[in-house]
């Protein structure tokens, strides 16, 4: 896409795919045209969209095959005739042959108002002999957003005389500045000098008699005073007078093809109103760009420079606190520090256009060199949180660009990188803000480089959708997924983690990365989808920080097919789960077979094949669940050095695997003769969860894990929690869903809407619990609002995921159940909301609750119980799965047999009915015994796992693989794992930890308290009920009935 075209749209038209840089930075070369050569692909383009109509065939398909994102596309596309195309084209041509500065060299126009000219305007600017003057753009607000001319407000045309009659008050809540006093001297612009004309007489009859009218156009000054003219692009401005008409045209043309909503929100109209539609094209030409220039327009100032006016709301009826903060994308382009000076460029949008930019600088000269880059940053954040919190915006993201230079010169310096420092910073602060860093090759001026590093920043996020929701990037080649935009986003430093790690984990880390590093081996993930779910969350907090280790690893998903998720969360998850009733609609049949199996082969053959490919190339591959077990054979053709570890995160109940006959049964013994061919089988340390036919002896027990350091865990602002509130509310509104009350407490449960997760539990449960609020007088003597204000909502809400078909099911259902008669007192009090895929949301939601809820019938490990309590948050849980594994009962919350409903509302009423109840779980939670308890579910410790393994597990030479390595084995038998050096292990479905602990000798004692309960201390106190502690797992004994007990 041509520069300029990318600078007239909105930022979310140009979005693009993050695996196609390319596409994102090219420049298309505007071949010289004669006219009669341009007006013939006019007429071609024309009868080709003619010929579309014709045969019924739907513009939003051609735009999906070209435009960089769908768009929503009338059904219905008036096709201009060919004389009106003619005189179009002869009207732009002869348009061009003038500048687009019409001024009159006069002192005064026809209304009495002084005639400015542009050294005059950019003294005016500059702030040379400025005085109390008052410059006013008189274009629309859309014209606007694409640039102006600096320290400028606006006023349109159209609005002025309404704006000019309105008292100050009035025009201060309508406009957000101070109206203008009579005696004010006020110098109008617009585009031609035309509407600026018409201004000063409106502003005259108002009662103002000291005007200016700057005649030139904004364009004109933009060419002059900022423009930069593009390397490939290069004509005289006899050749560039020629070409002007003939990019306008098809640039048009093409717009009118792709961005119909542009096109929607111009009112632009069936040929026939000509008043409307020559104001529609002077808009056209004005969004688009003239002159050949390929560098940002001219804004509103910068930061510091310019006293924007804050952002303030007038719509009647709707509360402050329902109003969501417009989300900003910030660029910031710095120059090589010089004589202690720091400049850098800055150049901010919202979804919608331009907001503002310029240039800043800061004297470092007083600083020591070793103390610049802290006072350089701090200053810089301060600035930022300044400006938005005056302004009222919420910065989404912000890139740092640096020079090519100076770029490569900090990524010698590995943590102590001033930049990386910088963008850490911006993430962990008030402002929330997800950074990136990025290298500019060449910029003309450090507002051309921040328009660069914004233009890469929106490019990373979806910014039709509010709450700091980026992209997921997948390559192309391999689908390999790109961890925060392939290393160009940078959240965080390993020193952030050494400083919330534990050091006796902080050694383990380093000792087995140390190993796997000093290898060369290079670790492969799989697994079914990039986004959401528990498996993608971990997957991407694995890679980061491996990333950060200096580790070889990486991570793949195939390519989606709906049919084949379909068949994998239906008949595979649903039915090793046991949730779904055994019929035929939960059996496996051959045809969903060979679907799912067919779906392995083409995404092995087409992505992971090659030689030079993922498979051939990794020494350790991890797979996770079941999705793609079926490659594991092809992979181990592919690469025999290869070792394959196959993890499984979902609750497999042995109790129908082992039923003769069942769904279940027929399921696994499917799956099996995949997965059977893998080296290790990794499962959750849960008793039950390791099917029968696998061998203890080739089980390890990992359980999941979480970041404390992403957004569903960092900390957050006061200002950010409300923002991300707010943002809630709004979803709920969208979705018909009641909203949160200011102020008013609340329990949630986040999860997937699945059929497994229990949500009509905790309806059930929150009925329940009001009933005994009522029986408990609760709030006696107070008055109704009061009462209600004191009364906890409850919040049902999780993200979706792509392989994923249940959501919407379940979560109707939802809604539905809440209709029904009984139900009717509480419904308006229960939010069941989907939200998109923004970690920050959940995470304030989770923060401002009064206790979590986790009330799954059948759960795998759910770390959100883990997320949950480091917030310091009781948890409500059903005995199921992992679950029982992160609580200790009745201290950091309540484990609850599975079902008993009546038992999790009784808890609900004693968190809320006792208030000190309440601080003693949240003092108990948050101390340092159960912080270090907690550690066991955290990124850092997940990582040591693997990196043992890998180290452990790949062969050490060519000669043992010769010797050891071809061998058939299989899980089944009681054999044992063989490990890179030729030995066997017997792992005994014993914890990892186990093993590489006692290697590297550590025993994470607690200073100056008891330790806090390792994985061998539960399974000391689990020995007691008949456990068998050399294998790590128990079967407690009711009634002759076998119950899973979850133990570590």
């Amino acid at each position: 896409m041509d520069p300029r075209t990318q600078s007239a749209l909105p930022p979310s038209s140009q979005a693009t795919r993050s695996s196609t840089p390319s596409t994102r930075n090219s420049k298309i070369h505007l071949h010289p045209l004669s006219v009669r050569e341009a007006i013939f692909m006019s007429f071609t383009l024309r009868r080709s969209l003619a010929f579309v109509a014709r045969n019924s065939r739907s513009f939003s398909s051609l735009a999906a095959v070209s435009a960089p994102r769908t768009l929503a596309i009338p059904s219905v596309r008036p096709a201009l005739q060919q004389q009106q195309a003619l005189t179009e084209m002869a009207q732009v041509i002869a348009n061009a042959a003038r500048s687009y500065s019409v001024g009159v060299n006069r002192e005064v126009d026809d209304n009495g108002a002084v005639v400015w000219d542009y050294d005059q305007v950019k003294k005016l600017t500059k702030g040379i002999d400025r005085g109390n003057i008052l410059l006013v753009d008189v274009r629309e607000v859309d014209e606007v957003q694409q640039g102006n001319i600096p320290t400028s407000i606006n006023l349109s045309v159209k609005s002025l005389q309404e704006a000019l009659s309105l008292s100050e008050l009035q025009f201060q809540d309508k406009y957000g500045f101070e109206k203008p006093p009579k005696e004010q001297e006020i110098v109008f612009y617009c585009r031609s000098g035309k509407r600026s004309t018409a201004a000063t007489a409106i502003a005259k009859a108002a009662g103002y008699k000291n005007l200016g009218n700057y005649t030139g156009s904004w364009l004109d000054w933009a060419s002059k005073s900022q423009g930069r003219k593009s390397k490939h692009f290069i004509r005289s401005k006899k050749k560039e007078a020629q070409l002007l008409p003939v990019r306008l045209h098809v640039l048009r043309v093409m717009t009118a093809i792709h961005c119909d909503d542009y096109l929607l929100k111009y009112n632009y109209k069936m040929p026939g109103d000509n008043t409307e539609r020559k104001d529609t094209e002077e808009k056209l030409e004005t969004k688009i760009g003239a002159d050949g220039d390929d560098g940002a327009l001219t804004a509103v100032g910068a930061f510091g420079e310019i006293d924007i006016p804050r952002r303030t709301h007038s719509t009647p009826g709707v509360p402050e606190s329902d109003r969501v903060l417009e989300g900003i994308y910030v660029g910031l382009a710095f120059d090589n520090e010089q004589d202690g000076l720091m400049k850098w460029g800055i150049h901010v949008t919202d979804p919608y256009g331009l907001v503002t930019q310029g240039e800043e600088e800061i004297d470092l000269k007083q600083f020591e060199d070793g103390e610049r880059v802290r006072k350089a940053v701090g200053a810089l954040l301060e600035l930022s949180t300044k400006w938005s919190e005056t302004r009222g915006y919420k910065i989404l993201g912000i890139c740092l660009g640096l020079p090519k230079d100076k770029y490569e010169e900090f990524s010698t310096r590995g943590e102590n990188n001033p930049a990386m420092i910088a963008a850490s910073e911006y993430w962990f602060s008030d402002l929330d803000a997800t950074p990136y860093v990025i290298k500019l090759d060449s910029f003309e001026d450090l507002v051309d480089g921040a328009g660069e590093a914004n233009r890469a920043c929106v490019n990373y996020f979806t910014p039709s959708v509010p709450g700091n929701i980026p992209k997921v990037g997948v390559d192309e080649k391999h689908n390999e997924v790109e961890i925060d935009a392939a290393g160009k986003c940078h959240l965080l430093n390993l020193r952030h983690y050494k400083e919330i790690t534990h050091p006796d984990y902080w050694k383990a880390l380093c000792v087995s990365s140390d190993k796997v590093k000093e290898r060369k081996l290079r670790i492969a993930f799989f697994s079914a989808t990039p986004q959401g779910g528990g498996v993608a969350l971990m997957r991407h907090a694995a890679i980061r920080l491996l990333k950060l280790l200096g580790v070889d690893a990486h991570w793949y998903v195939p390519k989606p097919r709906p049919a084949v998720f379909d068949i994998t969360k239906r008949k595979f998850h649903n039915v090793l789960q046991g949730v779904v009733p055994d019929n035929e609609k939960s059996r496996l049949t051959d045809k969903d077979k060979k679907v799912w199996l067919d779906w392995n082969k083409d995404n092995f053959e087409v992505l992971w094949n090659e030689d030079d490919g993922p498979v051939a190339q990794s020494d350790l591959i991890i797979i996770d669940d079941p999705q793609l077990c079926g490659t594991i054979p092809m992979m181990k053709k592919k690469n025999p050095k290869a070792r394959i570890i196959y993890r499984s995160h979902i609750e497999i109940n042995n109790e129908l695997v082992e039923k003769d006959g069942s769904h279940a049964q027929e399921c696994w013994n499917f799956l099996y003769q995949f997965i059977q061919e893998a080296d290790l089988f990794i499962s959750h340390p849960v008793a039950g969860f390791i099917p029968p036919n696998v061998s203890k002896d080739s089980v390890l027990l990992i359980p999941a894990s979480t970041d404390p350091l992403d957004g569903l865990n960092k900390p957050l602002s006061a200002r950010m929690n409300g923002y991300y509130q707010t943002v809630f509310n709004r979803i709920c509104v969208d979705q018909g869903s009641p909203r949160l009350g200011e102020g008013r407490p609340y329990f949630i449960q986040v999860a997937r809407f699945d059929p497994s997760k229990g949500i009509p539990d905790c309806i059930d449960a929150y009925k329940q619990f009001r009933e005994n609020l009522k029986e408990a007088n609760f709030g006696a003597g107070k008055h109704s609002p009061e009462i209600q204000k004191m009364t906890p909502q409850l919040v049902i809400c999780g993200h979706s995921s792509i392989d994923d078909p249940d959501g919407s099911i379940v979560f109707q259902q939802a809604v539905q159940q809440l209709e029904k008669k009984k139900y009717r007192d509480v419904a308006p009090d229960i939010c069941v909301v989907r939200l998109s895929s923004s970690d920050q949301l959940l995470n304030a939601l989770m923060r401002d609750s009064l206790a979590a809820l986790q009330l799954s019938h059948r759960e795998g490990f759910e770390i959100k119980v883990t997320e949950a309590l480091a917030k310091g948050k009781p948890v409500i849980c059903y005995k199921s799965g992992g679950l029982p594994l992160q609580i200790d009962d009745h201290k950091t919350g309540f484990v609850i047999e599975r079902g008993d409903v009546a038992s999790v509302a009784k808890a609900m009423t004693a968190l809320v009915i006792k208030d000190s109840y309440l601080k003693g779980f949240e003092e108990t939670i948050l101390n340092d015994h159960y912080d270090l308890f907690r550690q066991e579910f955290y990124t850092p410790t997940a990582i040591t796992h693997y990196l043992y393994l890998a180290d452990k597990l790949c062969w050490k030479d060519e000669e043992t693989f010769s010797k050891s390595g071809k061998g058939k084995r299989s899980l089944e038998k009681d054999e044992g794992v063989v490990l890179g050096d030729g030995s066997t292990l017997k792992m005994g479905a014993r914890h990892c930890k186990e093993f590489w602990a006692e290697e590297y000798g550590l025993k994470f004692e607690e200073k100056g308290e008891k330790a806090a309960p390792t994985n061998s201390s539960r399974i000391a106190e689990a020995d007691v009920r008949t456990a068998d502690a050399n294998k790590g797992l128990c079967e407690d004994k009711d009634g002759g009935e076998k119950k899973k007990e979850a133990l570590f």
